[in-house]
């Protein structure tokens, strides 16, 4: 694999904060997403997850650590010296079953690597992390009106508990890790673009502003 594989991209935040967005406008500016989840009612325009990788890895790694692997409850205390012995050469073989041939850079994105991000940070140390940042009460609005959220819990306390303890791990993330960049999807929304440059810039990748402006839909953003 070329250096592209060894600095990839990852997208995290709270759950229902605006990650897909993000990866979405770095997938339409070059990143390789691979073989990711379908987009549905809650998240039109695609959730940009790596299917294999959330299911067979990231979910394993919770269940392991005992943490729910949806990452919602309960979740396990953050664990900086979490490691996976092989992870960098798991990642490379199920890139490459998909043909990714490290010409660009490769994005993950998913809210539950704000649990475990230590063993990606340790086995990928040159990777650019892209923390989404968005107001919490509209974070906690979201996953109330959101189904698969709304599902773990109707009570607006239990959301706030909820929030609280993943912005204790993006704090931690953000406090560890020299290579990130905090994202607001509310600018991009209102077309202030310079956070997505700050990432691309980082990684070598093209604003596309025909494809940003094209995939932005303010129909699929509730503020």
């Amino acid at each position: 694999m070329s250096d592209k594989f060894h600095k990839p991209i990852f997208v995290t935040g709270l759950p229902r904060s605006g990650t897909s967005l993000v990866a979405g406008l770095l997938h339409a500016c070059g990143a390789w997403v691979g073989n990711t989840v379908l987009g549905d009612a809650a998240n039109p325009r695609g959730y940009f997850e790596h299917v294999i990788v959330r299911e067979r890895i990231v979910k394993q790694l919770l269940s392991r650590v005992h943490c729910d692997p949806m990452g919602v409850n309960p979740l396990s205390p953050l664990d900086l010296s979490l490691r996976v012995s092989n992870l960098e050469k798991v990642l490379g073989a199920v890139l490459a079953r998909e043909d990714y041939n490290a010409n660009m850079p490769w994005l993950y994105k998913d809210a539950k690597l704000t649990l475990v991000w230590p063993a990606f940070a340790h086995a990928f140390p040159d990777a650019t992390w892209v923390i989404v940042k968005r107001d919490p009460q509209q974070v906690i609005d979201s996953c109330l009106r959101t189904p698969f959220m709304a599902q773990h819990g109707a009570d607006r306390e239990f959301w706030e508990v909820f929030v609280a303890q993943y912005e204790t791990r993006l704090a931690s993330l953000a406090q560890t890790v020299e290579r990130h960049v905090m994202v607001e999807p509310q600018k991009l929304v209102g077309g202030d673009y310079s956070d997505l440059k700050k990432v691309l810039s980082l990684c070598d990748l093209q604003f596309r502003k025909a494809a940003v402006d094209e995939f932005i839909c303010n129909d699929f953003w509730h503020g």
